[in-house]
Protein backbone atom coordinates (compact mmCIF):
# COMPACT_ATOMS: atom_id res chain seq x y z
CA UNK A 1 0.00 0.00 0.00
CA UNK A 2 1.58 3.35 -0.77
CA UNK A 3 1.75 6.27 1.42
CA UNK A 4 -1.35 8.69 1.06
CA UNK A 5 -3.34 11.41 3.50
CA UNK A 6 -6.17 10.01 4.72
CA UNK A 7 -8.72 12.45 3.95
CA UNK A 8 -12.02 13.69 4.73
CA UNK A 9 -14.91 15.56 3.52
CA UNK A 10 -12.95 19.36 4.33
CA UNK A 11 -10.59 17.99 1.63
CA UNK A 12 -12.96 17.59 -1.64
CA UNK A 13 -12.33 20.87 -2.58
CA UNK A 14 -8.50 20.72 -3.37
CA UNK A 15 -6.49 19.80 -5.88
CA UNK A 16 -4.82 16.54 -6.36
CA UNK A 17 -1.47 18.57 -6.59
CA UNK A 18 -1.72 20.51 -3.26
CA UNK A 19 -2.55 16.50 -1.52
CA UNK A 20 1.22 15.65 -3.40
CA UNK A 21 2.36 18.92 -2.40
CA UNK A 22 1.24 18.38 1.42
CA UNK A 23 2.40 14.86 1.11
CA UNK A 24 5.85 15.50 -0.31
CA UNK A 25 6.27 18.33 2.79
CA UNK A 26 5.77 15.28 5.11
CA UNK A 27 8.97 13.25 3.18
CA UNK A 28 10.86 16.00 2.83
CA UNK A 29 10.93 18.09 5.99
CA UNK A 30 13.71 17.51 8.27
CA UNK A 31 13.09 20.70 10.96
CA UNK A 32 10.29 22.78 11.92
CA UNK A 33 9.29 25.23 13.83
CA UNK A 34 7.32 24.53 16.96
CA UNK A 35 5.05 27.16 18.15
CA UNK A 36 3.67 27.32 21.72
CA UNK A 37 0.19 28.13 21.58
CA UNK A 38 -1.16 30.64 24.75
CA UNK A 39 -4.42 31.88 24.49
CA UNK A 40 -4.48 33.35 20.85
CA UNK A 41 -0.77 33.88 20.16
CA UNK A 42 1.76 31.78 20.61
CA UNK A 43 3.96 32.06 23.90
CA UNK A 44 7.51 30.96 21.73
CA UNK A 45 8.60 29.43 18.90
CA UNK A 46 12.08 27.29 18.12
CA UNK A 47 13.19 25.47 15.62
CA UNK A 48 13.26 21.71 16.17
CA UNK A 49 14.98 18.89 14.22
CA UNK A 50 11.78 16.13 12.67
CA UNK A 51 11.04 12.96 10.70
CA UNK A 52 8.82 10.66 9.78
CA UNK A 53 8.47 7.32 11.82
CA UNK A 54 7.86 4.06 9.99
CA UNK A 55 4.35 4.82 10.36
CA UNK A 56 4.15 8.18 9.16
CA UNK A 57 3.87 9.82 12.71
CA UNK A 58 5.69 13.02 12.73
CA UNK A 59 9.09 12.91 15.23
CA UNK A 60 10.34 16.00 16.80
CA UNK A 61 13.14 16.10 18.89
CA UNK A 62 13.63 19.10 21.79
CA UNK A 63 16.30 19.97 24.00
CA UNK A 64 16.08 21.74 26.93
CA UNK A 65 18.14 21.99 30.16
CA UNK A 66 15.32 23.31 32.42
CA UNK A 67 14.01 20.61 34.70
CA UNK A 68 10.08 21.36 34.54
CA UNK A 69 10.30 21.68 30.47
CA UNK A 70 8.72 18.80 30.01
CA UNK A 71 5.85 19.10 32.51
CA UNK A 72 5.12 22.44 30.13
CA UNK A 73 5.70 20.79 26.59
CA UNK A 74 3.74 17.79 27.54
CA UNK A 75 0.16 19.56 28.47
CA UNK A 76 0.10 22.62 26.22
CA UNK A 77 -1.49 22.71 22.57
CA UNK A 78 1.55 23.54 20.20
CA UNK A 79 1.78 23.55 16.44
CA UNK A 80 4.50 22.80 14.13
CA UNK A 81 4.96 24.65 10.91
CA UNK A 82 6.83 22.64 7.90
CA UNK A 83 7.94 23.23 5.06
CA UNK A 84 10.05 21.72 1.79
CA UNK A 85 12.80 24.13 -0.32
CA UNK A 86 11.89 22.36 -3.02
CA UNK A 87 8.39 23.92 -2.77
CA UNK A 88 6.90 27.15 -1.75
CA UNK A 89 4.17 25.62 0.28
CA UNK A 90 4.03 25.24 4.08
CA UNK A 91 2.33 23.45 6.34
CA UNK A 92 0.77 24.04 9.87
CA UNK A 93 0.11 20.66 12.41
CA UNK A 94 -1.58 21.48 15.14
CA UNK A 95 -1.52 19.24 18.43
CA UNK A 96 0.10 17.80 21.67
CA UNK A 97 3.79 16.34 22.18
CA UNK A 98 3.87 12.75 23.45
CA UNK A 99 6.83 11.32 25.48
CA UNK A 100 8.02 8.62 22.86
CA UNK A 101 8.28 5.44 25.17
CA UNK A 102 12.02 4.64 25.64
CA UNK A 103 11.29 1.42 24.69
CA UNK A 104 9.99 2.43 20.94
CA UNK A 105 13.57 0.80 19.39
CA UNK A 106 12.31 1.94 15.93
CA UNK A 107 11.73 5.89 16.62
CA UNK A 108 14.26 6.30 19.06
CA UNK A 109 16.76 4.49 16.13
CA UNK A 110 15.19 6.35 13.41
CA UNK A 111 15.87 9.79 15.25
CA UNK A 112 19.29 8.80 16.16
CA UNK A 113 19.85 7.74 12.66
CA UNK A 114 18.78 10.98 10.87
CA UNK A 115 19.41 13.59 13.93
CA UNK A 116 22.51 11.86 16.26
CA UNK A 117 22.34 13.29 19.74
CA UNK A 118 22.40 11.77 23.47
CA UNK A 119 18.62 11.23 23.65
CA UNK A 120 17.40 10.51 27.05
CA UNK A 121 13.93 9.67 26.72
CA UNK A 122 12.92 10.52 30.55
CA UNK A 123 11.01 13.59 32.06
CA UNK A 124 14.23 14.69 33.14
CA UNK A 125 16.34 13.97 30.08
CA UNK A 126 17.82 16.82 28.25
CA UNK A 127 17.27 15.50 24.76
CA UNK A 128 13.86 13.87 24.34
CA UNK A 129 11.74 12.79 21.21
CA UNK A 130 8.03 13.63 21.00
CA UNK A 131 5.79 12.30 19.03
CA UNK A 132 3.60 15.10 17.71
CA UNK A 133 -0.36 13.72 18.01
CA UNK A 134 -2.70 15.44 15.54
CA UNK A 135 -5.51 17.73 16.52
CA UNK A 136 -7.79 19.38 14.48
CA UNK A 137 -7.20 20.83 11.17
CA UNK A 138 -3.65 20.80 8.97
CA UNK A 139 -3.26 24.34 7.11
CA UNK A 140 -2.12 24.23 4.07
CA UNK A 141 -0.19 27.57 4.00
CA UNK A 142 0.47 29.82 0.07
CA UNK A 143 2.31 32.60 -0.43
CA UNK A 144 0.03 35.49 -0.33
CA UNK A 145 -3.18 33.76 0.18
CA UNK A 146 -5.52 32.89 3.05
CA UNK A 147 -4.77 29.49 4.66
CA UNK A 148 -6.67 26.14 3.46
CA UNK A 149 -7.64 23.82 6.66
CA UNK A 150 -7.08 20.32 5.51
CA UNK A 151 -8.37 17.26 7.59
CA UNK A 152 -5.88 14.90 7.57
CA UNK A 153 -3.02 12.51 8.65
CA UNK A 154 -0.53 10.82 6.81
CA UNK A 155 -0.73 7.53 6.46
CA UNK A 156 2.75 5.73 5.87
CA UNK A 157 3.59 2.29 5.07
CA UNK A 158 7.18 1.92 4.64
CA UNK A 159 6.36 -1.45 2.33
CA UNK A 160 9.91 -2.95 4.05
CA UNK A 161 10.16 -4.45 7.66
CA UNK A 162 12.93 -2.81 9.44
CA UNK A 163 15.50 -5.30 9.21
CA UNK A 164 14.91 -5.43 5.51
CA UNK A 165 15.65 -1.38 5.58
CA UNK A 166 18.79 -1.98 7.84
CA UNK A 167 20.23 -4.36 5.14
CA UNK A 168 19.34 -1.78 2.64
CA UNK A 169 21.02 1.48 4.57
CA UNK A 170 24.26 -0.66 4.64
CA UNK A 171 23.95 -1.02 0.96
CA UNK A 172 23.46 2.57 -0.03
CA UNK A 173 26.45 3.69 1.94
CA UNK A 174 28.76 0.88 0.54
CA UNK A 175 31.23 3.24 -1.52
CA UNK A 176 31.29 0.47 -4.20
CA UNK A 177 27.44 1.08 -5.30
CA UNK A 178 27.03 2.69 -8.65
CA UNK A 179 24.17 4.66 -7.65
CA UNK A 180 26.09 6.51 -5.17
CA UNK A 181 27.86 8.21 -7.82
CA UNK A 182 24.55 9.24 -9.31
CA UNK A 183 23.27 11.05 -6.45
CA UNK A 184 26.99 12.73 -5.59
CA UNK A 185 27.03 14.30 -9.33
CA UNK A 186 23.37 15.26 -8.97
CA UNK A 187 23.80 16.38 -5.45
CA UNK A 188 27.23 18.58 -6.30
CA UNK A 189 29.02 16.78 -3.51
CA UNK A 190 31.73 13.91 -3.21
CA UNK A 191 29.90 10.79 -2.31
CA UNK A 192 31.86 10.89 0.56
CA UNK A 193 29.89 13.95 1.77
CA UNK A 194 26.68 11.93 1.93
CA UNK A 195 24.94 9.59 3.94
CA UNK A 196 21.91 7.28 3.17
CA UNK A 197 19.97 7.83 6.61
CA UNK A 198 16.33 6.20 5.29
CA UNK A 199 14.64 4.42 2.93
CA UNK A 200 11.45 3.60 1.35
CA UNK A 201 9.72 2.15 -1.30
CA UNK A 202 8.83 5.46 -2.28
CA UNK A 203 12.55 7.24 -1.98
CA UNK A 204 15.01 7.72 0.30
CA UNK A 205 16.68 10.80 2.66
CA UNK A 206 20.23 11.45 2.35
CA UNK A 207 21.82 13.65 5.44
CA UNK A 208 25.13 15.45 3.84
CA UNK A 209 28.45 16.66 5.67
CA UNK A 210 27.10 19.84 6.74
CA UNK A 211 23.63 18.82 8.43
CA UNK A 212 21.56 19.26 5.17
CA UNK A 213 19.06 16.91 3.82
CA UNK A 214 17.26 15.49 1.25
CA UNK A 215 14.78 13.33 -0.14
CA UNK A 216 15.83 11.33 -3.44
CA UNK A 217 12.51 10.37 -5.06
CA UNK A 218 12.77 6.80 -6.98
CA UNK A 219 11.57 7.61 -10.90
CA UNK A 220 8.48 4.97 -9.83
CA UNK A 221 7.82 3.30 -7.00
CA UNK A 222 9.17 0.12 -5.50
CA UNK A 223 6.98 -2.51 -4.41
CA UNK A 224 9.73 -4.56 -2.00
CA UNK A 225 13.46 -4.79 -0.88
CA UNK A 226 14.80 -6.51 -4.68
CA UNK A 227 13.36 -3.67 -6.31
CA UNK A 228 15.28 -1.38 -4.12
CA UNK A 229 18.43 -3.27 -4.35
CA UNK A 230 18.39 -3.63 -7.97
CA UNK A 231 17.69 0.02 -8.23
CA UNK A 232 20.71 0.71 -5.71
CA UNK A 233 23.13 -1.05 -8.07
CA UNK A 234 21.89 0.59 -11.35
CA UNK A 235 23.58 2.93 -13.21
CA UNK A 236 21.09 5.64 -14.27
CA UNK A 237 22.03 7.90 -17.20
CA UNK A 238 24.39 10.55 -16.00
CA UNK A 239 22.13 13.17 -17.60
CA UNK A 240 18.83 11.61 -15.58
CA UNK A 241 18.16 14.71 -12.68
CA UNK A 242 18.12 13.40 -8.87
CA UNK A 243 14.52 14.08 -8.42
CA UNK A 244 14.31 15.79 -5.13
Amino acid sequence: MPDRLNTSDANRGLLGRDIDEVQRIFHCAKSGVLRLVAGQGFAFSRRVPVCLSRHGELLVLIRDDRPHAHLVLANVQVCLVLNCAATALSIECPGQLRLVDPGDEASMDRAYRYHGGSILNTAKGRLRLYHLELAGSIRLLRPNQEPQSMAHRMERNPGIVPREETALLHLANTPEVPIRRWLAAGLGKSSSHLTVVGIDTHGLDVRMADGDFHRIRFPEAQTCSADIRRWLWSEPDPKQAVSL
